[in-house]
């Protein structure tokens, strides 16, 4: 481990805190580089002790598994901007007058050795990434920790200032400005000028005016830790109810499933396993239309897993919000639901074939449609149609399998069925991936796997008529 200290000189006076500090991570056999996190105005008298031997900052940060700052919140507010570009964690050490960023006060540098023992925790925070424009020209750019502010200068007028969000108009202002704040810079300006101090884990922004022509209240939101429900708890949860799903939908197989065909016990079954497996692909060559089916599937069956799976980091991608993916991936399970139902209905009157080619035919539009996606609305458009396909592809595919393979042998063939469905997942998410870095569209790589729908859609035709040769001439 590799801990970089960053120490204010104007606070930390001859480096006594940060010098202090290395010692005693030296001492626990951790790394440590010492250096300043700006440079010394001209002609200012610091004491630097001779023997530091002070490191690059821009040089020692690609090197440091960890940040510790030695000063008050601005200097932490300082490091944070290029900690973050590095991916790097930041401890505070506070040498100032209010320290609400700090983690330890120079009295407790001795609990440094637990950073050792990997005995701490991290926290999540947000920053802003602030973009200034004048029309379509980007005029500066910058990350901030605490807060941006929008201010009318130094001249004695009010200011008339609109807040936009997602496009949408959420406040119309006029007196001095605006603070955004993140939820760590809720006890900064913005308190400052009446905002509401936030739990510093929650993600939101805080918009506070400063000075305006109206009322403001105070506020504290919590997280969900400080109100008896934390993640863990959340995750534990959510694993038991599905865990309860499972169990109750099993119950009912349970009672009346009868398996017909399966294979008695025999001496060496492991053996006798892959001897059976052997002969499974053998038939499997000769069989054309069990050979293509399977082609067939691992094809299409690859991009419905890749659109399935890769839905919300493709959303992600085009700057969507979390809970907006989420609530649309509900909406696709609930939609799922009584769409495949709908399919069983049809496939009594149609044949499972031609309800395989229109799914395929499906999801090549939808692949199309997602080329062309920009909006949140569209995203949910999108997980209603897949709603509407997802569940009728799968268990249209398992049912005309299960006509062509013999019975007795279902097991064996099932379990290539699988290996095909399962085993292809890699596929589809490597098209993407290659689409989307070769382009730099994200767009471009959800539109890769139409190659993935037009082989599956071509191959299934070919088995379709292998099957129907085979029927002719074993009649």
């Amino acid at each position: 481990m590799r801990v970089l200290l960053s120490s204010n000189p104007y606070r930390d006076r001859g480096l006594r805190a940060a010098l202090e500090a290395r010692k005693i991570l030296e001492r626990a056999g951790v790394e440590t580089a010492l250096c300043l996190p700006f440079v010394p105005k001209k002609g200012d008298r610091l004491e630097l002790p001779r023997h530091a031997q002070l490191k690059n900052m821009e040089e020692e940060l690609p090197k440091a598994d960890l940040l510790i700052c030695f000063g008050g919140d601005g200097t932490i507010l300082h490091a944070a901007r290029d900690a973050t570009l590095h991916e790097l964690p930041i401890l505070g050490v506070n040498m100032g007058s209010v320290g609400f960023m700090a983690e330890l006060e120079r009295s407790e540098l001795g609990r440094l050795t637990q950073l050792a023992k990997g005995d701490y925790t991290t926290e999540e925070r947000m920053m802003l990434d602030v973009r200034v424009y004048r029309g379509e020209k980007l005029l500066s750019q910058d990350l901030a920790l605490n807060d941006a502010v929008f201010s009318k200068g130094s001249i004695a007028r009010v200011a008339e200032m609109e807040v936009f969000a997602d496009q949408v108009v959420i406040r119309q202002l006029m007196g001095d400005g605006v603070i955004v704040a993140t939820p760590t810079g809720s006890t900064a300006y913005s308190m400052s000028a009446g905002g509401p101090i936030v739990e510093p884990t929650s993600q939101c922004l805080i918009v506070t005016p400063v000075c305006a022509h109206q009322l403001a209240v105070r506020a504290m939101v919590l997280g969900a830790e400080r109100i008896g429900l934390t993640m863990t708890a959340a995750i534990m949860l959510s694993l038991w109810i599905i865990a309860l799903w499972w169990l109750l939908l099993s119950l009912p197989l349970l009672r009346s499933y009868r398996q017909r065909y399966f294979v008695e016990r025999r001496p060496r079954a492991v053996a006798e396993s892959f001897r059976r497996l052997g002969r499974t692909l053998a038939n499997v060559k000769r069989e054309k239309n069990i050979f293509l089916f399977l082609l067939a599937f691992f094809f299409y069956i690859d991009g419905v897993y890749t659109i399935i799976d890769m839905a919300t980091a493709y959303g992600t991608a085009l700057g969507f919000d979390t809970a907006g993916l989420l609530l649309a991936l509900l909406v696709l399970q609930v939609v799922a639901f009584p769409c495949s139902i709908f399919f069983g209905r049809l496939a009594v009157r149609y044949r499972a074939e031609q309800l395989i080619l229109v799914c395929i035919l499906a999801y090549f539009g939808i692949a199309l449609f997602a080329m062309i996606l920009s909006t949140q609305a569209q995203f949910w458009v999108l997980a209603v149609i897949v709603g509407m396909f997802q569940g009728g592809v799968q268990a249209l595919s398992r049912s005309h399998f299960a006509k062509i393979i013999p019975p007795e042998k279902s097991g064996e063939y099932f379990g290539l069925f699988d290996i095909c469905g399962k085993g292809a997942s890699f596929l589809g998410t490597m098209i993407v991936s290659v689409g989307t870095q070769l382009t730099g569209s994200a767009n471009v790589g959800v539109g890769s796997l139409l190659a993935l729908f037009i082989i599956g859609f071509v191959l299934f035709r070919l088995s379709c008529r292998a099957g129907v040769i085979t029927d002719k001439a074993s009649g």
